[in-house]
């Protein structure tokens, strides 16, 4: 089934980007306006309460515009002796009788771990006090299983894991487990399990095709990084880490064994672009005949992450990328949703040396009525965004973006 590619802009304590298979932006930006909400944890959360009864967990199914979610809901008491500063982690495994439990992953990264693809997503509840709770059924997390790959296709147990923990004093979670030596800021912990019926191939099924998308997409996100003629160790940086996201899921021999292919793909790039002999367009072919949708939206985000590394948007890089973009076939609504979240970070940071044009994406081949339309359609979209966004260092992005087409304006009249 193909894969749609979405942006949702969400108040939830988080900012979610998901991928939802077989449905459009519309139905999942309904589902989403069903599943989430904002000041629940103010109304609920009563810190003289005193008499609630033991925190639990429950998962209720939702549907909305034909998009199934199971909502994550807790009540009760904080099973806490002293202040605290509290989170909710959630984590989701595949639980089939008969083999251990083995991660969710999710190639989306506002639901993923800090260094791998694996699926979690965490909500802070802030400061806490003894004898608090929740007096009633509060949201604290969402999985909708559209988004999720697990090892193995077909009808699986998923099992849904919430830890409350200490900020202060937080466990380290890798692929969704903690060991016992990382357990001391796991305040709370339980699981419950549900039926999905995983259609797409498992991350333990998947063929060489998938592989060799992956070895693709680096060799494309070096040909970016390298457009102005060297791999800076900031975009050399950005590129290992994904790799090691990308290999986390695996066993430790398959590990390995990805970790050497893709390894040598950034190298073999590397050397290539060196000699001249690496050519972008043979590389956006041959990610057309293997990749899926889902490989191709991965590969540009790759490429956006690369541009920004360094704190310069070079103008090759950004032509390169618009060709990419083209060459791949990809929503173009979707891929501007995708461009401006990384500006959003991007714009308070870039270096003077980033052009206007660059930033706010002017062609140099279009006239001067093309960019003046251009620019009119820019400052509405950041100008409308501004307006939305709560946390101040994105506003004052969001104000530097404005600021650039401002100055564009002044220099095309």
């Amino acid at each position: 089934m193909e894969s749609i590619f979405i942006l949702l802009l969400i108040v939830f304590g988080w900012t979610i980007f998901k991928m939802l298979i077989g449905a459009g932006a519309k139905t999942a930006k309904a589902a989403a306006k069903a599943t989430f909400g904002s000041g629940t944890f103010s109304e609920n959360l009563d810190l003289e309460f005193k008499g609630i009864g033991p925190m639990e967990m429950r998962l209720v199914d939702g549907d909305s515009d034909n998009v199934s979610f199971r909502e994550v809901q807790i009540k009760g008491l904080f099973p806490i002796s002293s202040s605290k500063n509290l989170r909710f982690v959630t984590s989701i495994f595949d639980d089939e009788e008969g083999s251990d439990l083995a991660p969710i992953v999710c190639y989306l990264d506002e639901f993923q771990e800090e260094n791998s693809v694996c699926y979690q997503t965490s909500v802070d509840i802030g400061t806490c006090e003894p004898n608090s709770g929740f007096i009633k059924w509060v949201k604290v997390g969402v999985v909708l299983p559209e988004i999720l790959q697990g090892p193995h296709s077909g009808l699986r147990k998923l099992r849904v894991l919430l830890r409350l923990i200490d900020i202060n004093n937080p466990p380290k979670i890798e692929n969704g487990f903690h060991t016992n030596g990382n357990a001391s800021g796991i305040i709370w912990s339980q699981s419950l399990n549900f039926t999905w019926n995983m259609t797409e191939k498992g991350y333990v099924e998947i063929d060489s095709a998938a592989h060799e998308a992956k070895s693709l997409t680096i060799k494309i996100a070096v040909a970016i990084a390298m457009a102005d003629g060297y791999l800076d160790d900031s975009e050399g940086m950005v590129l290992k880490e994904w790799i090691l996201k990308a290999i986390a899921p695996y066993t430790d021999s398959k590990r390995e064994e990805l970790k050497a292919i893709y390894n040598s793909a950034m190298k073999e790039a590397h050397a290539e672009i060196i000699s001249g002999e690496l050519l972008l367009s043979e590389l956006v072919r041959k990610m057309n005949d293997v990749g899926s949708k889902q490989a191709k939206y991965e590969t540009m985000e790759l490429c956006y992450d690369v541009m920004v590394a360094d704190g310069v948007a070079d103008t090759e890089e950004t032509k390169n990328i618009n060709i990419i973009a083209e060459g791949l076939e990809l929503d173009i609504e979707e891929l501007e949703k995708l461009r401006d979240k990384k500006l959003v970070v991007f714009a308070g940071s870039a270096q003077h040396n980033s052009s206007i044009e660059d930033m706010v994406g002017i062609d140099s081949g279009w006239t001067d009525s093309q960019i003046k339309k251009h620019l009119r359609t820019e400052f509405n979209k950041w100008n409308n965004r501004i307006n939305t966004l709560t946390d101040e260092a994105e506003i004052k992005s969001a104000q530097r973006m404005l600021d650039m087409i401002s100055e564009a304006h002044k220099k095309y009249g």
